[in-house]
């Protein structure tokens, strides 16, 4: 376990470690945001190998795991599951929770993002994947909905295990099957070392991982800071040095990544950050 609440950044991120899963939620409340969804950490990931940055590479992939408030539901005495996209069970987990499981009712669980699988008849489950198994995997077909991403992620996870670890399979999803009672856990992703296996089955008192912050925002920041200004790079085009600087312009709003809906940020900032270099062009 554990000593202490910990928490290790790293150019535009945060991930926040605690004692348990309902302490790193309290964590991140008391920062103004809320889990990241499973999709939305695979995202991250994703964006930091394709940022050639080697120190957000080891920091995501090999350093740490990537908690979510993506829940998987077992049903009591029975192989069917639910993955919840987005759980409000987990997102108002109360800071002192250190039960195994949440307690809830499994058919009361329905609507957008909910989707229900059979662990005898949808797909491979509890077992390393060949890469050419991933994409039919429905575990995580469902929990990754962006079919791009997932092929994406799959191709870097299969290269860097093959390199790394010289194996061809990887990419386990494990679920839980008969427990004694409906039972709610979350959804999380391990890191390369771990063959970047999806666990459902661990208990919530377990230490926490959370990631905080924006992939993009990540990127662009160490590459700034690696730089010190847009105007010490002999290389880059006017075009370039232009974005640079709006980046730095736009950057003290991205504190608040992960407060607000992620996707009308991306686009918010897209917007502005047009209309600046189209008054910078002037």
């Amino acid at each position: 376990m554990v000593a202490a609440t910990q928490q290790s950044s790293n150019a535009g991120y945060e991930v926040i470690k605690a004692n348990t899963y309902a302490q790193g939620v309290a964590k991140l409340r008391e920062a103004g945001a809320q889990p990241k969804t499973f999709e939305e950490n695979i995202r991250a990931r994703v964006e930091v190998y394709e940022s050639n940055d080697r120190q957000l590479f080891q920091h995501l992939w090999n350093e740490n795991w990537l908690d979510s408030c993506t829940a998987i539901v077992n049903k009591a005495r029975s192989t069917k599951v639910k993955l919840v996209l987005k759980s409000e069970d987990l997102m108002a987990i109360p800071s002192d929770f250190r039960g195994s499981y949440l307690a809830v009712e499994y058919n009361n669980l329905k609507g957008e993002g909910v989707f229900e699988l059979d662990y005898q008849k949808n797909g491979l489950f509890d077992r390393s994947l060949l890469k050419d198994n991933v994409l039919g995997n429905d575990g995580w077909r469902l929990a990754v909905q962006d079919a791009s991403l997932l092929k994406t992620y799959r191709e870097i996870v299969f290269a860097q295990l093959k390199e790394k670890h010289n194996r061809d399979t990887g990419m386990r999803f494990y679920v839980r099957q008969n427990t004694d009672q409906d039972e709610l856990r979350a959804l999380f992703v391990r890191y390369l070392n771990n063959y970047s296996n999806a666990y459902g089955i661990s208990d919530l008192y377990s230490n926490g991982s959370f990631l905080r912050g924006s992939p993009a925002v990540g990127a662009a920041g160490a590459r700034v800071g690696k730089t010190g200004s847009a105007h010490r790079d002999p290389a880059m085009t006017k075009e370039q040095m232009l974005e640079l600087k709006v980046a730095e312009a736009l950057s003290p709003f991205d504190k608040y990544v992960g407060t607000v809906n992620q996707e009308q940020y991306r686009q918010d900032k897209q917007q502005a950050t047009k209309e600046l270099l189209a008054l910078l062009k002037k």
